[in-house]
């Protein structure tokens, strides 16, 4: 299969996941309709800057679109890794409640 194809794929999984219709994010990033729905099919390879764009419009980091089918084990680390960013510069006070928040949670999410 080839990049086009797996990033369209990629695109439209993250924008339904947040419950956002092409039109929607056609508006959002200035572009066409017609252009998210043929980047969505594979029909289309969008630059680098409109890479970026949807990128920032959606609230992802631009390599989320080249996440294709990773191992448990690695999409873990990509995880905690994303946790490490948002956590480094928080208090300890913070992050005390964050650990609370956590072993409550723990029971719950098996």
């Amino acid at each position: 299969m080839s990049l086009t194809i797996l990033f369209g794929k990629k695109l439209k999984e993250i924008r339904k996941s947040k419950n956002m219709t092409q039109q929607d994010l056609a508006e959002l990033c200035d572009l066409h309709p017609t252009s998210i729905g043929m980047i969505e099919a594979g029909k289309r390879t969008p630059s680098f800057a409109t890479v970026e764009l949807l990128a920032n419009k959606l609230g992802i980091e631009y390599v989320d679109f080249f996440d294709y089918d990773i191992s448990p084990s690695r999409k873990n680390l990509r995880l905690r890794q994303k946790l490490d960013k948002i956590f480094a510069d928080l208090p300890p006070q913070a992050l005390e409640v964050f650990l609370k928040q956590a072993i409550l949670f723990k029971p719950l999410i098996k």
